[in-house]
């Protein structure tokens, strides 16, 4: 009879499920976790479940599918002023745009992300979309603004975290330095 302790645990179960890529498994726990939920008004909680929803709809190639529940999430969050939450939904939009080779889509995603992130304090949000949007800078050749985000992303990740160096590998390659980009 706990609608909300029941969307918890089933939420939980699709966590756990994700991570061990049981795909199908996860979606069906995401979803009834917000069948637990219908008709509560627990919007942060709806908007957590969503965006968990839609993280495993992106793994398991369904797109489209993906977007609406992250956008709706998006929408939950932006309602109720949960800047945490507009970050990993952010985020998570600008990942489903960069594997669309949606770059602007990408980049209209995780400018907020990274400009939100930074204003709550919260670094590692900032640090993720940081990288990502340098991604998508670097293919819209947008090279200088691609560096800025780039030292942001290192700043807070490291200078040997992977990304920071396949993307700096990248834009090397790009300016024609092609030893600095081997090495």
């Amino acid at each position: 009879g706990d609608a909300l302790g029941s969307a918890r645990a089933l939420r939980s179960l699709g966590v756990v499920a994700d991570a061990r890529w049981q795909l199908d498994r996860a979606i069906r726990h995401f979803r009834e976790a917000l069948d637990a939920i219908a008709g509560e008004e627990v919007p942060v909680l709806r908007a957590t479940i969503l965006n968990s929803l839609g993280i495993s709809l992106h793994y398991a190639g369904r797109l489209d599918e993906a977007e609406s529940a992250i956008r709706t999430a998006l929408e939950l969050n932006r309602g109720v002023a949960n800047p945490a939450g507009e970050v990993a939904n952010l985020v998570n939009l600008g990942d489903l745009a960069l594997r669309r080779a949606d770059w602007a889509g990408a980049i209209e995603a995780l400018r907020p992300a990274v400009e939100i992130a930074d204003r709550l304090g919260f670094p590692r949000g900032q640090g993720l979309a940081a990288i990502n949007l340098a991604h998508a800078l670097i293919h819209s050749g947008r090279t200088e603004e691609a560096e800025t985000a780039l030292a942001t992303a290192a700043r807070i990740l490291g200078e040997e975290e992977w990304n920071v160096v396949g993307n700096r590998a990248l834009l090397a390659y790009l300016r024609g330095d092609f030893t600095t980009a081997v090495a």
